[in-house]
């Protein structure tokens, strides 16, 4: 009998669809899964379309986010047996259809909700276990479906929401997101106090993300050689009291006012930033160009290794996509989150808001305020609870091994064992 096969269905509108599925992934060759498939079906079944979206995608984030915002909060309850959701998920389906004939999957997993899989199901007559990993702190009607048969979500609140809206309690899992390895077991507090041989330590940097983005993510010589320096920059700044923030862009250096707000931040020398500017190699250069032989700004490009970067760092500014959220709460870290987009981004906003760990902000000037009366103060004990409360960082591994306890067969199983090392 053969090993079990895994097939992953992602896709590339940003950057945290394939940081789970490459989270996932790595547990399940941990479990000794190796064989695991990722596959981006929508770049692979219509390529053309593929990049129309993701440029439309985009595009609504930096000029009409209010529309997108309304698209999305009109369409989050909508029913899945309705004939548009029907529609959307025939996407892909004869590309699909090609590669589960080719590789004979023991389950899919989708870490995006583009669920052709079900569609198959019911066409082919076929019995394959459908698994979703819900990717944000909110939850919209296309991760839906009845023919999935376990949803893994980041909260407990996420999961009451889902069966009030009557998914079955059973199917539905509060596990956290799944990190990239670097996140599972972070450092506890007092370990992070950035010693000398934090110092010594050198940050990992990884330009060749995954084929889709390789070139993007290929910045100069110079970028890379900033970034490997920031971890140690980092580290040492840490030595002399002064608060570290971290300022991510994302992973495509959207954020605006990014350098007003890293001029204002250090204007009294008593704060260091940290910016990292994804992909975007304009941003990069006009950074690097306007905080030149400043010390208090470190200006980084597209940095693989952030869970060394968190672990020195007292506060994070970012846009509240769910994978960089779930980095900030596995490390601790209090969000201030700016211009979040209508609809899932506002939506994760407003929920770690409630939950008393993050703070809101629009404007540059709001932002800086926010994060003086934030250190001026000593932070509260209940903010840094309610980051422990929700922190999950082996969401990966307990995904991985519910997973292999409900839907792998006991002799797939015992092959797995017995081809483990002794």
């Amino acid at each position: 009998m053969r090993k079990p096969k895994v097939l992953i269905v992602y896709a590339s509108y940003g950057d945290g669809h394939y940081q789970v599925s490459k989270a996932m992934e790595s547990s399940f060759h941990e479990q000794g899964i190796t064989d695991v498939v990722l596959l981006d079906l929508m770049a692979e079944a219509h390529p053309l379309l593929n990049g129309l979206t993701k440029f439309v995608y985009m595009q609504s984030f930096k000029t009409i986010p209010y529309l997108y915002g309304w698209v999305y909060n009109t369409t989050r309850r909508i029913p899945p047996n309705r004939p548009f959701y029907s529609l959307l998920h025939s996407i892909g389906l004869s590309k699909l259809a090609k590669i589960v004939g080719g590789i004979s999957p023991d389950l899919v997993i989708h870490t995006f909700p583009q669920l052709t899989m079900p569609k198959l199901l019911k066409r082919t007559g076929q019995t394959i276990p459908i698994i979703n990993v819900i990717t944000d702190f909110d939850i919209h009607a296309r991760w839906f479906h009845p023919a999935v048969n376990r949803y893994y979500v980041a909260t407990q609140d996420l999961k009451n929401e889902m069966v009030a809206r009557g998914i079955p309690e059973e199917r539905v899992v509060a596990s956290g997101i799944p990190l990239r390895p670097g996140f599972s077991g972070a450092l506890e507090p007092q370990e992070q106090d950035g010693g000398s041989e934090d110092a010594d330590m050198v940050l990992e940097v990884d330009v060749n993300l995954h084929a889709d983005i390789n070139a993007e993510a290929k910045h100069d010589k110079d970028a890379l050689t900033d970034a490997r320096s920031a971890k140690q920059l980092a580290a040492r700044l840490r030595q002399d009291g002064k608060p570290v923030i971290l300022l991510m862009a994302g992973a495509y250096g959207v954020m605006p006012n990014i350098a007003d707000i890293c001029r204002r931040l250090t204007a009294g020398g008593e704060r260091r930033v940290i910016a990292v500017c994804g992909k975007n190699k304009e941003l990069f250069s006009q950074l690097q160009e306007r905080f030149a032989g400043q010390e208090e700004v470190q200006v980084c490009g597209f940095v693989n290794d952030i869970a060394s970067l968190m672990a020195v760092s007292d506060c994070i500014i970012t846009k509240p996509g769910g994978i960089t959220l779930s980095e900030a709460l596995v490390s601790r870290l209090p969000m201030f989150l700016f211009r979040p987009v209508p609809g899932q981004e506002l939506n994760n906003a407003l929920y770690l808001k409630k939950k008393g760990i993050a703070f809101i902000s629009h404007r540059p000037s709001d932002l800086v305020r926010q994060i003086e009366q934030f250190f001026s103060r000593q932070p509260e004990g209940e903010l840094y609870r309610e980051l422990e409360s929700l922190r999950r960082p082996d969401a990966a591994r307990a995904i991985v091994e519910d997973v292999i306890r409900h839907f792998i067969s006991p002799e797939k199983i015992a092959v797995i064992a017995a081809a483990a090392p002794s």
